[in-house]
C-alpha cells in the first residue's frame, strides 16, 4: 500500500514539474459549444501543436445543489479533459473559476461575505478534486466588463470586493494545493480603465494574494488605435511589467490567458493573411519577454458558422474543424515556442523589428525582422521558421 502511494506521488510529481517548466502556448476551448467529445478537444489541440488548454469550469453548471457538483455531462467531460491533459499535451490546463451561481449570488458577482464564502467553498472544493490534475487557476474572468454576468447587473468597480473575493480563494485553494498557480485579474493592459482599476487592487494589497497577473491583450473600446497592432499590445504590456515592479518591488509573472483576432467577412482589416502576421508578430514579440509565462490563444474553434459574427470566428479552426492559417503557422513553430534550449529576444534597430532565436548551448542564432507595423508576408514566415530547424541540429 505504501509503496503504490509513493509511486502515486512520485508520478504526480514528476507530472507538475513537467507541466510547470518551459512556455505555455495553449488555446482556449468551449467543450459544449462544437459538438466534439471531450477527446476531440484534446485532439485538436495536440494536433496544432498546442501544449495547455483554457476552459471555464462554470460554477452555475456544476453545483445545482448546495454543495454537491453535479453528476452531469459537463462534469464528466471536464474531469477528462483536466485529468489528461498534461499526459495528452505536456501541460495542465487552465481552469476558470467562473462566474456566479443562482443559489448563493442572485445578482450573478458574489458581494457580500456570505457570497464570498460560497464562491470559496466552491473553488475549495474544485481544487480537491483535480489536484495533482490542474497546475493552473484563473479567479474569475472579466470582472470589470461584466462578462458572464447579465447586462442588467452591473460589475461594482469598488476594488475591494474583488481583493476579497481574491484574497479569500487564494488562501483556500493554497490550503488544499500549495504547488497551485493562481492568477488574477483578467487586465487588458490597453485599456485604461482596467490599469486604474488594477491600481486600485494594488492599493487593496492583492499583489500578496496571487502567483501571478493574467491579463487580455484585446483591442479595447478605450485605447488608442495604435493598441490594434501587435507591436502596440506588447508595448503596453511592457509597460504595465513595469509599473508592477515599480508598485511591489519584485518581478511579477504575466500570463496572456486570452487573445485572438476574430476573421469576418465584413471587416477588411481581419483577413486571413493579416491575422495570420498578427499572431506570427505576436508570438515573436511575447516569447521575447521573459517576464511572461505563456498564452492561450482565444480560441480553438470558431463558436458558430456566420462569417459576419465577429463572436463566432476567433477560432484557429473553422467551425467544420478545417484549420485557418494560423492553425498552421502554430503547428509549424510551437516546437520551438516551447523548446527551453532556444532562447527569443526582440529589439529595434535601424527603424526595424528584429527578433533573434537562439540556441543558448552552441549559440547559434536565427534573426526575423520586419517594419514597425509593416506588413509580413506568409512565404516570409514560412522561410524564417524552416530556417529554426538549425538552432536543433546535432
Amino acid at each position: 500500500m505504501l509503496n503504490n502511494y509513493l509511486k502515486v506521488m512520485v508520478v504526480s510529481c514528476l507530472l507538475i514539474c513537467k507541466s510547470s517548466s518551459a512556455f505555455i502556448l495553449g488555446i482556449g476551448i468551449h467543450p459544449g459549444n462544437n459538438g466534439l467529445s471531450a477527446q476531440d478537444y484534446l485532439k485538436y489541440a495536440q494536433e496544432y501543436g498546442f501544449n495547455s488548454v483554457r476552459t471555464d469550469f462554470f460554477w452555475s453548471r456544476i453545483e445545482n445543489r448546495q454543495g454537491i457538483f453535479n453528476d452531469s455531462d459537463y462534469l464528466r467531460t471536464q474531469d477528462y479533459i483536466f485529468s489528461n491533459s498534461i499526459s495528452s499535451l505536456g501541460k495542465s490546463a487552465l481552469l476558470v473559476l467562473d462566474y456566479g451561481n443562482r443559489i448563493y449570488t442572485p445578482k450573478g458577482y458574489p458581494e457580500n461575505q456570505s457570497e464570498i464564502s460560497a464562491y470559496v467553498n466552491y473553488a475549495s472544493r474544485t481544487a480537491k478534486r483535480y489536484k495533482g490534475k490542474v497546475l493552473y487557476y484563473e479567479i474569475w474572468n472579466e470582472w470589470l466588463q461584466g462578462t458572464g454576468v447579465s447586462k442588467k447587473n452591473k460589475p461594482t468597480a469598488d476594488p475591494k470586493i474583488y481583493t476579497e473575493l481574491v484574497k479569500q480563494t487564494y488562501k483556500a485553494i493554497k490550503a488544499v494545493d500549495p504547488n497551485a498557480i493562481i492568477m488574477i485579474g483578467s487586465i487588458n493592459p490597453n485599456s485604461p480603465s482596467y490599469i486604474k482599476w488594477l491600481n486600485g487592487l494594488i492599493n487593496e494589497g492583492i499583489l500578496d494574494y496571487c502567483d501571478a497577473i493574467s491579463i487580455h491583450t484585446y483591442f479595447a473600446h478605450d485605447a488608442p488605435l495604435v493598441s490594434k497592432t501587435p507591436e502596440g499590445a506588447v508595448s503596453n504590456i511592457d509597460k504595465l511589467e513595469k509599473m508592477l515592479k515599480e508598485r511591489s518591488g519584485r518581478d511579477i509573472d504575466l500570463y496572456i490567458t486570452e487573445m485572438g483576432y476574430s476573421q469576418t467577412e465584413k471587416d477588411v482589416y481581419s483577413t486571413s493573411d493579416m491575422i495570420l502576421q498578427n499572431v506570427a508578430k505576436f508570438m515573436f514579440l511575447a516569447k521575447s519577454r521573459p517576464f511572461i509565462k505563456g498564452i492561450w490563444w482565444y480560441d480553438l474553434i470558431n463558436d458558430g458558422d456566420d462569417r459576419t459574427n465577429k463572436e463566432h470566428n476567433f477560432g484557429f479552426l473553422y467551425y467544420d474543424k478545417t484549420p485557418k492559417k494560423t492553425a498552421r503557422y502554430i503547428q509549424s513553430i510551437s516546437s520551438y515556442m516551447m523548446d527551453d534550449s532556444i532562447m527569443f529576444s526582440s529589439q529595434i534597430i535601424d527603424d526595424k523589428v528584429i527578433v533573434t532565436a537562439r540556441n543558448k548551448t552552441t549559440q547559434v542564432s536565427k534573426k526575423f525582422e520586419w517594419v514597425p507595423y509593416g506588413s509580413i508576408t506568409e512565404s516570409e514566415l514560412d522561410s524564417y521558421v524552416n530556417s529554426l530547424s538549425s538552432l536543433t541540429d546535432h
